[in-house]
């Protein structure tokens, strides 16, 4: 990447320091009203960023959102990768929403006329890192960005959020941090035509159902629901419940449960339970599929975390 800046913030971020960041990267910001006229607070936590001569730009955010804020991006660079470690981001890509959800990513090609919104609402923790490049940056590495603009969303692999999570132990370097975004581009870019997705068509009151169907699935992962029951609820055919779910998150509905179920199970393995128990309390009744299915998600058995 050639860097020549590197910064990593730990700190309270208020809309002076957001405006000035926005300042430097060409976003404007637009703050909601505060519930606590005395709190200035937009963000806490830390930000690292990693700038290279070329235009290639990186930065890993791991903040708690404290006032809803809007941002706009006024310059968009031709390639912007986006990737959810944790949290929730509404965007808009013109005039089509875009719901980009925890360990989903999305390529963006975007032309000087795109016009690229986000939403980040308080009382959500955000583990997310951008990556940006200018024209130079795309023809120095070789990249072929294909035809046409647009954009194309799909899910970041365990091995790479893996390495994002561990590296948030210790300060990031900028060895480590160029080499995580160029972990990103390979991926993205190899996924840069993969469903386009087509949430414009949903309507309010559809999505709304959806995020209800997938807040009762994060809730009770353990459980194994029947299709037609989920669909009933969410007033839809099972055959359009399975496709809309997909389209509104980048991923199937089961393999979000399954991802539920193995984020469950990593947190009952640290409290101390053993691997069999944990198996059948997050829905396994074969202790050996859960340990392949949690070995394929993190990269390691489950019996590393249980001492």
């Amino acid at each position: 990447m050639s860097a020549v800046s590197l910064a990593s913030v730990k700190k309270c971020f208020t809309e002076d320091d957001l405006c000035r960041f926005g300042d430097k990267y060409a976003l404007e910001y637009r703050f909601h009203e505060k519930q606590d006229m005395y709190d200035n607070r937009v963000l806490e936590g830390r930000v690292s960023s990693l700038s290279s001569e070329l235009g290639m730009n990186l930065v890993h955010s791991t903040v708690n959102v404290v006032t809803t804020y809007e941002s706009t991006s006024l310059d968009p660079a031709p390639l912007l990768l986006i990737g959810m470690i944790q949290g929730n981001i509404s965007l808009k890509l013109g005039s089509q929403p875009i719901e980009l959800q925890e360990s989903t990513a999305i390529t963006l090609q975007l032309s000087k006329e795109s016009v690229l919104e986000a939403l980040q609402v308080s009382g959500q923790y955000l583990n997310v890192i951008t990556l940006s490049l200018s024209y130079e940056a795309i023809d120095h590495l070789k990249i072929n960005l294909g035809s046409g603009q647009g954009y194309g969303r799909w899910k970041i692999p365990s091995c790479l959020i893996q390495g994002i999570r561990q590296s948030q132990k210790r300060k990031l370097s900028s060895l480590m941090l160029e080499g995580l975004g160029l972990q990103l581009l390979a991926y993205g870019m190899e996924n840069q035509n993969s469903e386009e997705v087509c949430i414009k068509k949903l309507t309010p009151s559809e999505r709304g159902r959806l995020e209800q169907i997938r807040s009762l699935l994060a809730a009770c992962p353990e459980q194994t629901p029947h299709m037609i029951d989920l669909a009933e609820q969410a007033a839809m055919s099972p055959s359009s419940l399975r496709s809309k779910f997909k389209s509104c998150y980048g991923e199937s509905l089961y393999s979000y449960l399954k991802r539920c179920r193995l984020d469950q199970a990593h947190d009952l393995l640290l409290e101390g339970y053993g691997v069999q128990q944990v198996a059948h309390r997050v829905g396994y009744t074969q202790a050996s599929n859960f340990i392949t299915a949690f070995r394929s998600h993190f990269g390691y058995a489950p019996g590393r975390l249980h001492r």
